[in-house]
């Protein structure tokens, strides 16, 4: 009884980490068209920390790799640590209480509950000045 519990618990564990693994392209695919519905135009400039994030940058289409956060379009917030760093540039998170920490954050992309979200706060894009295609108006909060 005991062996059968951590067996399913184990191949419970495996299964959730191959759902919610990071998947370079299917990721590059969506930040293409988040960022793009802010920016509408190709060659967004993109800062970003995190390696895995650097490799979906470096897949991407319309993204381009910043090497510094003054020469980015936008900042992509990865965790608390990146919050310092971000002064008064554009920033975009990937969890939402990272969100709800810093104004300069005009949206998320996260998993809640095992499906996607995005959210963008209409006060910090009218900061901005950036307006929200209309494809993703449904996303502004």
């Amino acid at each position: 009884m005991r062996k059968n519990f951590f067996g399913l618990i184990l191949f419970g564990l495996i299964q959730a980490q191959y759902l919610f693994s990071f998947d370079i392209e299917t990721a590059s695919k969506i930040y293409d068209k988040l960022f793009y519905a802010v920016f509408e135009k190709t060659n967004i400039k993109v800062f970003v920390n995190d390696d895995e994030y650097k490799q979906m940058i470096l897949s991407s289409k319309n993204l381009v790799l910043s090497e510094s956060i003054n020469m980015s379009d936008i900042v992509i917030v990865t965790s608390e640590n990146d919050l310092i760093n971000i002064q008064d540039k554009v920033a975009f998170a990937i969890e939402k209480s990272l969100l709800e920490k810093n104004t300069n954050i005009i949206g998320a992309f996260y998993w809640n509950k095992g499906r996607p979200e995005i959210i963008f706060i209409k006060d910090r894009l009218a900061h901005y000045n950036l307006k929200i295609t209309e494809s993703f108006e449904k996303y502004v909060k």
